[in-house]
């Protein structure tokens, strides 16, 4: 039976903790028209597809973040509380983010175009080299003759980044409004434990957790790294209590509809994950992408031919990417069709998210059938 398990995607969550959401101004959002809007959006998916990130960064208007930022405190922009923060200059860090995580042979592709309450929005679709799916709508303005990027909502938190950040700035503020050295220590424990996530150290990420106080536990930014930092460790008793700490604090859908997907696919559990992608279908309004996932839960529950008539589908359509691509090649050359299969490889080494380790990692594996 041709189940690759070694190199089939991993299919957990990306973990993405930048979380963004329209503000009030109602020029700038106005004035854009779904035409302008889709130009954009369009322009930057090829940036991205070429992993250049100058366009997303560029366009991150910090004035509307601003705005955005202070909404969610119910404050103004020029609080002196909150004026001079320094973390009005990471949204000019996201385009960067982002091709960071996608790495080499993810993607970042646009799903559609919509209006949401008089705003423009662009719903892209983040998936990593490890199988990591996430969704983003870009809320855009027109400001200065171009079009700009007020705000990102992230469907993994569930919140916009400046709620995310608002949270931590509450903290920060809490008890007078003072910030004093030991709040300051807890941030830095976050960036910690943030950067020992990217470099896959587990152990580390759980450390730092554990030295942290209960309400910093409990911000999504911090608990989200430490439940996958369980699951890397095989800790299914600490990742469950997790996951169930989170579920009593969060209760966003898209989140939740995430992270239990992920829960799910670790477990082979795949009635349980099949309901959590076409949950995740009806959220981000129909991707055709995620017949990919559904291939792949076939093929795991043993049910190769239901697996190839998915990627078949998925293969000559807009919506078909690298693993597509790749899977398909696969399962030609274990049923013999050699020929096809090699120009289905031919195919996939001209795609922008094209890995070398995966093909060959695929080929010892379908020479060993």
């Amino acid at each position: 039976m041709f189940i690759v398990r070694s190199i089939l995607p991993k299919l957990v969550v990306a973990v993405f903790s930048i979380t963004v959401f329209a503000c009030s101004s109602p020029d700038p959002y106005k004035s854009l028209t779904a035409e302008e809007a889709t130009k954009f959006a369009q322009e930057l998916e090829q940036k991205m597809m070429k992993n250049d990130a100058t366009l997303l960064n560029e366009r991150m208007d910090e004035e509307a973040f601003r705005q955005c930022f202070a909404d969610a405190l119910y404050t103004k922009p020029d609080d002196p509380d909150i004026r001079n923060l320094d973390i009005f200059k990471e949204p000019k860090k996201l385009g960067s983010i982002i091709v960071h995580s996608k790495g080499k042979s993810g993607h970042y592709r646009l799903v559609k175009m919509l209006q949401k309450d008089g705003k423009q929005i662009a719903r892209f679709r983040l998936y990593t080299a490890e199988g990591g799916i996430n969704y983003h709508d870009l809320i855009l303005i027109k400001k200065d003759d171009k079009v700009k990027v007020a705000d990102v909502f992230v469907f993994l938190a569930g919140e916009t980044y400046a709620e995310s950040l608002a949270q931590e700035t509450k903290f920060l503020h809490s008890g007078g409004g003072k910030i004093n050295q030991h709040k300051l220590y807890y941030m830095e424990l976050k960036e910690d434990m943030l950067q020992k996530k990217d470099k896959g150290d587990a152990d580390g990420v759980l450390a730092v957790f554990d030295a942290m106080p209960a309400a910093v536990q409990a911000w999504k930014t911090t608990m989200m790294p430490a439940i996958q930092a369980s699951r890397m460790l095989g800790d299914t008793a600490r990742e469950t209590k997790l996951m169930q700490q989170y579920r009593s604090y969060h209760h966003t859908e898209t989140d939740r509809c995430l992270l239990n997907f992920e829960y799910y696919i670790q477990r082979e559990m795949i009635d349980s994950s099949l309901a959590m992608v076409n949950k995740l279908d009806s959220l981000v309004g129909k991707d055709p992408s995620l017949d990919f996932h559904r291939a792949i839960l076939a093929l795991n529950s043993g049910d190769r031919d239901k697996c190839k008539v998915l990627l078949e589908k998925l293969y000559p359509t807009k919506a078909a990417f690298g693993d597509v691509v790749l899977y398909l090649a696969g399962l030609k050359w274990v049923d013999g069709d050699v020929d096809e299969a090699k120009k289905i490889f031919r195919a996939y080494r001209s795609m922008p998210d094209y890995d070398a380790a995966k093909e060959a990692d695929m080929m010892r594996n379908v020479k060993a059938e």
